[in-house]
């Protein structure tokens, strides 16, 4: 879900603090101004923010040897130590309770509650930003306060934390937990996840306020925030295996995800003749130029979007509904493939396969199929809980 992602570092980006009045929002409406602005003049299309949302990590908890959290590798990346003020993590042993009811996704709030229905307390106070589920155990992304966050590892079989990544001014996650990228000051690092361990790190200087929001592909994505914290400026992809960053960024409002292989990303992008006009575009993700158009799909302004794990289906609320567009047949068949009537749809939501997605609405989860729109499964989700990315 890189909507939520780049949600997520918009709130850390903007004075630093968490729980500000939805400042991706805010950058949806600056950057269509500044569209209009620049149609009224001649000038070419520009970006309109609006929040990402790829998958970022969550972990649990289990009885280590030792009371001190145990940083992975040989030490801080980059040189660079947790704050001093941050708070010290302790881990807790799992707690028993009354077996939870089973769901269909992890969820979170001050403890994991797992799809066996088992309940594990976290390593440290407060609920995570974000957290996704991996085959050997979970992620969870800590915030420490000013604009800083540490990664966590935990795998119950082997009953021990670990910090993957102490302190970091962003963090984002491959949806498979293979790969972490981060960034502290203007050095973007990406390293592979062995169990608890990150390895075969590579690093790369990027421009001020450039951070990473989600990985497409080999390849991750990047979000570049405007100096004046009104939004992106744009979005741009970087290549490890090819070597150093250098800037192709594209003149795109969001983008949504792309092919697993990561040759072409899929982003939404004002028309040319028209700012109020939002068109889906397939974009070649090496150059980031446009090879497919398609307009006036959408008939009201999009705020929350989710991408299937292989690329093919859309899902994202409009009006009182909710719908999905096959992405491999939309630009020559602009309809939606499938529809539910919805209301109340929240940010946080999981695949738990390429056809199946699980969203918040109001009190529940729903599980929505793209192959079976008529599947009607419904759980209780107490509001103070957050869907577990899978």
């Amino acid at each position: 879900m890189l909507e939520e992602s780049l949600r997520q570092a918009f709130a850390e980006q903007v004075a630093g603090t968490v729980g500000m009045a939805d400042p991706a929002g805010r950058a949806i409406r600056h950057a269509r101004h500044v569209r209009r602005l620049q149609v009224a003049g001649g000038g070419l299309a520009a970006a309109c923010a609006i929040a990402l949302v790829l998958l970022v990590a969550f972990a649990g908890a289990a009885p280590p040897r030792s009371n001190t959290p145990t940083i992975a590798g040989d030490g801080a990346p980059n040189g660079v130590a947790p704050p001093a003020d941050a708070p010290r993590a302790e881990i807790s042993s799992q707690v028993p309770v009354t077996p939870a009811p089973r769901l269909p996704v992890d969820v979170v709030d001050r403890a994991l509650h797992t799809v066996q229905g088992k309940v594990l307390t976290l390593p440290f106070d407060n609920p995570p930003k974000q957290a996704v589920r991996v085959p050997d155990g979970w992620l969870a992304v800590e915030y420490l306060g000013r604009g800083s966050s540490r990664l966590w590892f935990v795998a119950p079989v082997v009953k021990e934390s670990r910090i993957l990544v102490p302190a970091a001014a962003a963090i984002a996650i491959a949806s498979d937990g293979a790969r972490v990228a981060w960034t502290v000051g203007t050095t973007l690092t990406v390293g592979r996840r062995l169990s608890a361990a990150l390895a075969g790190t590579q690093s790369t200087t990027v421009p001020e306020l450039v951070r990473p929001v989600g990985f497409v592909g080999p390849g991750v994505l990047l979000a570049r925030f405007a100096a004046s914290g009104g939004g992106t400026d744009g979005y741009d992809m970087w290549f490890p295996d090819r070597g150093a960053y250098k800037e192709t960024v594209g003149g795109y409002s969001v983008i949504l995800g792309g092919r697993p292989d990561g040759e072409e990303l899929f982003a939404l992008a004002p028309a040319h003749d028209d700012p109020e006009r939002l068109c889906l575009v397939r974009v070649r993700a090496l150059t980031m130029s446009p090879v497919r158009t398609v307009c006036d799909l959408f008939s009201t302004e999009v705020t929350l979007s989710w991408v299937s794990p292989d690329g093919r289906w859309l899902v994202l609320p409009q009006d009182r509904t909710v719908v999905g567009f096959d992405l491999t047949t939309v630009f020559d068949r602009p309809r939606p493939a499938a529809t539910w009537n919805l209301t109340e749809v929240g940010r946080d939501a999981a695949w738990t396969d390429n056809d199946t997605l699980v969203v918040r609405v109001g009190k529940q989860l729903r599980v929505l199929s793209l192959t079976d729109p008529g599947h009607d499964e419904t759980y209780p989700l107490s509001p103070e809980q957050m869907i577990v990315g899978q």
